[in-house]
C-alpha cells in the first residue's frame, strides 16, 4: 500500500523540419492501496511548440513557448495544496552545433492562500507575505562537444 504510481504520457507531432508541437500529461497517486481519503494525488499536463526562424550555415534560431498546469490535490509534491499555472517563452541560439545561448522569460501563478513564491522577507515557507505570482528570466550559455579525453568520437 505504501507505493507512488506515476504515469507519463507524451505525444509529439513534428508538422515539418522547422516546427513541432508537444504534449504532457503526468498523473501521480501516492499509497493506491490505501482508503482514497488517505492517497496523494498529483496532475500535471503542458503544451509545448517549438520553431525554427533561422538556419544557416553555422547559425540556427528557434523560438519556443509552452504552457504548463500543475494540480497537487494534497500538497504532497509542491509543499502546499494548489493549482500552479505557467507560461514559458524561450529564444534559443544555437552556434555551430556546440553552443547555445538560451533567454527564456517564464510567469507562475498559484493558487495557495498563502502564496507560495519567496519575495522579501518571506524567506520561509510558513513565513508571512509569500506571493502568488512569479516573473523569472533566465539566461544559460551551454557547451556541447563529442569528445573523450580529447580525442575525437569514433563515427558511428
Amino acid at each position: 500500500e505504501d507505493w507512488l504510481i506515476l504515469s507519463d504520457t507524451v505525444v509529439t507531432w513534428q508538422m515539418n523540419p522547422r516546427f513541432a508541437l508537444a504534449g504532457v500529461w503526468d498523473v501521480g497517486i501516492e499509497n493506491p492501496g490505501r482508503r482514497k481519503a488517505d492517497q496523494n494525488f498529483y496532475m500535471a499536463g503542458g503544451l509545448l511548440a517549438r520553431g525554427t526562424l533561422v538556419e544557416r550555415d553555422e547559425v540556427r534560431l528557434e523560438l519556443a513557448l509552452r504552457p504548463d498546469v500543475v494540480w497537487d490535490r494534497d500538497g504532497r509534491f509542491l509543499g502546499v495544496p494548489q493549482w500552479l499555472l505557467s507560461g514559458t517563452a524561450s529564444a534559443n541560439l544555437w552556434l555551430w552545433d556546440h553552443l547555445l545561448l538560451r533567454t527564456e522569460y517564464r510567469f507562475d501563478q498559484s493558487t495557495a492562500a498563502a502564496g507560495f513564491f519567496y519575495r522579501g522577507a518571506a524567506t520561509t515557507d510558513d513565513g508571512p507575505g509569500l506571493a502568488q505570482r512569479q516573473h523569472s528570466v533566465l539566461f544559460s550559455l551551454t557547451g556541447l562537444w563529442d569528445f573523450w579525453f580529447g580525442r575525437h568520437a569514433k563515427p558511428n
